[in-house]
This record gives C-alpha cells, sequence and structure tokens, in this order.
C-alpha cells in the first residue's frame, strides 16, 4: 500500500499528518507502541521543520511491504538543509530521538529525503507465536476432553 500527502511547514498542517498517520493505524491495526512512535516521530520533525521561517514543500508517503512500515518525507532543499543542521544541534538531539522512535533512517542527499523504517517482521512473528501458543493450548484442552470423553465410555 502506498499514501502520501503534500503539504508546506505550516503548523496547521499537523493535521493532515495526523490523518495520514490515523489511516495507515486504522488500515494496519498498528499496535498503540507504532501508532506512538509514528506520532511522536512525525510532530517531532514537522514542528522543528515548522520553526524555519516561510513555507515550503513537504511530500510524506507512506509505503509497506512484508518487513516494514516506511515514512519517507521529501523535502525542500531549503527545508532538507535546515533538517541536516538540526541533527547537529545537541539542545535538541535529533538523532537521539529518532533513534528510540524508529527502527532505522535514511537520508538520501541526491533525493532530499528522509526515510523513518520500522520493521515489522517482529512483529509479525510474535503476532504468529502468539496466535499458535493459542491454538496448542486450545486443542490441548480439546484434546484432554475429547480423552476424558473415550475413557467415559470405555468403562
Amino acid at each position: 500500500m502506498k499514501k502520501s500527502i503534500e503539504i508546506h511547514n505550516n503548523h496547521q498542517k499537523i493535521r493532515d499528518i495526523e490523518g495520514l498517520v490515523e489511516d495507515v493505524s486504522i488500515r494496519f491495526l498498528l499496535q498503540e507502541t507504532y501508532y506512538g512512535n509514528i506520532m511522536a516521530l512525525s510532530d517531532f520533525v514537522f514542528l522543528n521543520l515548522c520553526k524555519l521561517e516561510g513555507e515550503y514543500p513537504i511530500r510524506i508517503e507512506f509505503e509497506s511491504d512484508h518487513d516494514a512500515y516506511k515514512f519517507i518525507w521529501t523535502l525542500d532543499k531549503v527545508l532538507y538543509d535546515n533538517l541536516l543542521s538540526i541533527r547537529l544541534d545537541p539542545d535538541i538531539q535529533f538523532d537521539n530521538l529518532i533513534e528510540k522512535l524508529s527502527d532505522k533512517v535514511f537520508y538520501n542527499d541526491s533525493e532530499q529525503s528522509v526515510q523513518f523504517y520500522f520493521a515489522t517482521r517482529s512483529f509479525n512473528h510474535s503476532l504468529s507465536m502468539n496466535r499458535m501458543n493459542q491454538l496448542r493450548a486450545y486443542y490441548k484442552t480439546t484434546s484432554t476432553i475429547i480423552q476424558k470423553h473415550d475413557t467415559f465410555f470405555d468403562n
């Protein structure tokens, strides 16, 4: 699935970003952890971009595959350069927070884009393991009931 929005670095546009995250959350039944991390990361990045004077275009694209959710922010050159300088500001601790909220971050200087990567393979694996354990517990209970039932009729 791909979904995208195009906005400007204007505080009122935060609702558009939140709408995108909400749509993705509903479509993929995101756990609270993913939802919270994606929303916090998006707000943090966007609010830092809004500090810059003037309005510049931002394209945010969501992509998913069997391994990950990816949010790709393609920025105007002015915004991209500003984002790179924010990364160097020790008071903001941009990289530290971004690394805690996402699984990987990729910067593409030629496209002036940043990709925030959220790994889903482990999430899908844990869901599968949880379902498998529930099925095992169910069949074990069912098997015990059937064995008791068979023993009752054998007498």
